[in-house]
């Protein structure tokens, strides 16, 4: 679960702080990480984000400094991570060539977007989609959960989407040219009656509808434009009956293989995707997988696990559940070798599992060709285990892509993003 706040319209001081307070009140809904986007009235947008809660992010100058320009959106997100590691790059907003958005919501089928495979982040392969080709076609692809808001810096719209699995809330002002939002309507609610802001009773916006609102530099809103958008069909559902009846089991036992119990139970529902002449029938029981951990995830009971890529069968929905004890980061990026399992039916999507004590990582021999700080010379894995993380932003490091190690604080490595950034640099590095 995540959150979204923000305001958009011919924004003042007294928006601003309701804005932060609604910022404050959203960690209820994720303290992984914070971010904000500042849509200038006359400069160019800008994305400040900072792993860990609202005042960690406020703390920041350049937040300061954004919030002191004059605005006429600011889009907010508190983060409570699925897919992708908690570091600075995987927190929202995520700004491309055309649009900057923030998602509420889990997808279950990143791999199925354009190049969706290339983003450890199921909201950043979102957007990235909706950059390069639009809403409708993008969103189309899409199955899972997804309350979306997204400037448009070509048609300078503000937007908003969402389907019934996430909820958003929408308040004018009374007085003043702006509209507030947020994820719950309570938050509009107390943050604007604190900053003594008076607005019309919360709203909330209808499902599969986007809401296109255009934004002039003035900060004056245009009446915003409805649009019926939605997701990809939802994967039907076989009810009823006795389950040894269904197509998908009966593939099972004509290959010698079963997919669990197959009790009689009255309305079990059963991916009508996996009947018999689906090719995937025959992925179950499959020894000595080649995988890639693309990027950790969550269950709704809690479990963690990583979500898996088989080059082989790229549609195949494949997670290796992790036991308390290991790191999700020691699997992601990474090339493992195992046996599939059961396919499991969670409700809402299928997945194959992948058997844990089968996994074992792919190894090639390694050569010393990446050096620490002193100069010395180490292999891949041993410069990995020396300098695991990014001293500021806490995200894994990887020796081939650009990173820096800081003048001061000991034997610690920035990564490449943190080693640009200003504000960082004013303390580590100087």
């Amino acid at each position: 679960m995540c959150g979204i706040v923000g305001v958009v319209g011919q924004i003042i001081a007294a928006h601003e702080r309701a804005f932060k307070t609604l910022l404050i009140l959203d960690a209820l809904r994720g303290l992984d990480s914070t971010g904000i986007a500042a849509i200038g009235r006359h400069v160019d947008p800008r994305v400040v984000k900072q792993v860990g809660n609202p005042y960690d992010l406020m703390e920041m100058g350049v937040f300061n400094k954004v919030m002191n320009q004059f605005n006429r959106a600011l889009i907010g997100h508190n983060r409570f991570g699925t897919q992708g590691l908690v570091t600075k790059k995987n927190a929202h907003p995520f700004e491309f060539d055309k649009v900057i958005g923030v998602h509420n919501g889990t997808l279950e089928n990143k791999w199925e977007l354009v190049n969706g495979n290339n983003f450890a982040v199921d909201s950043e392969a979102l957007y990235s989609g909706i950059n390069n080709d639009g809403i409708e076609k993008t969103i189309t692809r899409a199955r899972g959960a997804w309350s979306l808001v997204w400037w448009d810096k070509e048609e300078e719209t503000m937007n908003f989407l969402r389907n019934k699995e996430r909820p958003m809330w929408m308040a004018y002002a009374k007085k003043d040219h702006a509209m507030f939002f947020a994820s719950e309507s309570w938050m509009i609610e107390i943050a604007t009656s604190r900053n003594e802001v008076d607005i019309h009773d919360p709203f909330p916006t209808t499902v599969n509808q986007l809401y296109k609102i255009p934004v002039n530099e003035k900060g004056e809103m245009a009446d915003f434009e409805l649009v019926e958008v939605k997701g990809a069909p939802e994967i039907l559902k076989y009810q009823g009956g006795h389950q040894g009846n269904h197509p998908f089991v009966q593939a099972q036992q004509k290959s010698g293989r079963t997919s669990g119990d197959s009790s009689s139970k009255n309305d079990r529902v059963v991916p009508i995707t996996a009947a018999k002449h689906n090719p995937l029938n025959y992925y179950i029981g499959s020894k000595k997988v080649c995988l890639e951990g693309l990027s950790g995830g969550v269950d709704k009971y809690g479990g963690k696990y990583i979500v898996c890529h088989d080059d082989k069968v790229p549609e195949a929905n494949v997670r290796l559940y992790i036991n308390k004890k290991d790191k999700p980061q020691s699997f992601i990026n990474k090339k493992i070798v195992a046996d599939i399992g059961k396919f499991h039916w969670d409700g809402t999507s299928g997945y194959f599992k992948v058997e844990y004590s089968s996994v074992k990582f792919q190894t090639e021999e390694e050569s010393p060709d990446y050096a620490d700080k002193q100069g010395n010379m180490l292999t891949k894995s041993q410069w990995q285990e020396k300098y695991p993380y990014c001293c500021w932003c806490s995200s894994a490091l990887n020796p081939d892509d650009n990173f820096r190690f800081p003048y001061q604080g000991g034997s610690d490595v920035l990564c490449n993003v943190c080693a640009d950034d200003s504000e960082v640099e004013k303390y580590l590095i100087g």
